[in-house]
């Protein structure tokens, strides 16, 4: 059963490493994953300095000029939004994400440290997916209804381009996790523990 398990495993290893590079696609991908990971990273740099400044000013304008900065909290969450999805599909990128996985340190077996890894990565990609798609109906809906907000007549779409943006690059980096998991050899844990050391 487990040498049917592995045979399967490698065939699908197999047919995933020939057709990416039978035509070349990890360079491609390589170019558009830097590409992405830029504009994420000046994004985030960008509304990271924008909102804390809003803040202030709107805390100005109501406590010393006693003036309301009328529809600045609807700019300020307009950006957090910007800022909390933008940052997830980043921390996506980088595997930074808050995981409770003990079985990677707890558990011995190689094996079963794997299997425990393809499960968790796999589940995550499946619900990632699965949000992502969900969320590609929001957009069509803003689309045709065309909401806006309140104050400033700004189009909701714009945030929800935004979650769809963002769940559509985490959904990629969960796959991606996922194919690592499955295509992990036993060498590369042994190194890191001999880093580690």
């Amino acid at each position: 059963m487990a040498s049917l398990a592995k045979l399967c495993r490698l065939a699908i290893i197999y047919a995933f490493q020939s057709i990416l590079e039978e035509y070349s696609m990890w360079h491609t991908i390589e170019k558009l994953e830097k590409c992405v990971t830029f504009f994420n990273k000046a994004v985030m740099v960008v509304l990271g300095i924008l909102l804390p400044v809003l803040i202030t000013t709107g805390v100005f304008f109501r406590y010393i000029l006693n003036k309301d900065f009328f529809g600045v909290e609807e700019i300020e969450i307009y950006i957090a939004i910007w800022l909390y999805f933008i940052g997830a599909a980043l921390a996506s990128y980088r595997k930074v994400h808050i995981t409770a996985d003990l079985t990677q340190s707890m558990i011995k077996s190689f094996e079963i440290r794997k299997t425990f890894a393809i499960l968790s990565t796999l589940i995550t990609a499946v619900i990632a997916i699965v949000i992502t798609y969900c969320t590609i109906d929001l957009v069509v809906y803003a689309h045709k209804m065309k909401p806006i907000s309140p104050v400033w007549q700004i189009p909701l779409i714009t945030e929800y381009l935004v979650v769809l943006y963002s769940l559509t690059i985490m959904s990629i980096y969960a796959a991606r996790d996922c194919y690592k998991a499955i295509t992990r050899k036993r060498e590369e844990r042994q190194n890191l523990t001999a880093i580690q050391e």
